[in-house]
């Protein structure tokens, strides 16, 4: 029998609840130990509609428990980097939502810790917002229909996009 993974999750949003969760228990030794939300009413309601047993007062806390093994950081972005940071920091192996940081800094920062602890597994999930494209993108550039790729700038409509969140720099990092 393979030891099993506890996690702990620092925001459990609309991705979480749909995506890593169910994918999490679908594994059969991966145990969801922990969460905190930006609330502690909300942090109570995640655990208590996700079933896991252990709520926490902040992410610090959620971090340093020596009973987990590994950190989702699925909060808004200006946490993915100090999370990360402190997760890899306290040996734990960390998946990191997309979008990565808020900035190239901190995308950095976060890209050197891991290589610190290449022990640990530092992960972030692409952001499905280029999915629709990006086979395209791929197949263009292997049959060299366009030059040198150099940039990529995408723009989408948000009007009707309820996140908010997505709207303001300050909680979702620069271009």
């Amino acid at each position: 029998m393979s030891e099993r993974i506890r996690i702990g999750i620092v925001g459990a949003g609309g991705i979480t609840r749909v995506r890593h969760v169910p994918g999490f228990r679908a594994l059969p030794d991966v145990v969801l130990h922990g969460v905190v939300n930006r609330t502690v009413a909300s942090t109570e309601a995640a655990a208590r509609d996700l079933g896991i047993p252990r709520t926490y007062p902040d992410w610090r806390t959620l971090v340093a428990d020596p009973d987990l093994d590994a950190v989702l950081v699925a909060a808004l972005p200006y946490l993915h980097a100090p999370v990360t940071l402190a997760a890899l920091d306290a040996g734990k192996h960390v998946l990191t939502q997309a979008r990565m940081a808020m900035n190239a800094d901190e995308a950095r920062a976060m890209l050197a810790a891991s290589q610190r602890r290449p022990d640990r597994i530092a992960m972030v999930v692409p952001s499905p917002l280029s999915f629709w494209c990006d086979a395209t993108i791929q197949r263009m550039l292997a049959e060299h229909l366009i030059g040198e790729l150099r940039l990529v700038e995408v723009t989408w409509d948000t009007s009707g996009v309820p996140e908010a969140w997505r709207l303001q720099r300050r909680s979702r990092g620069l271009h």
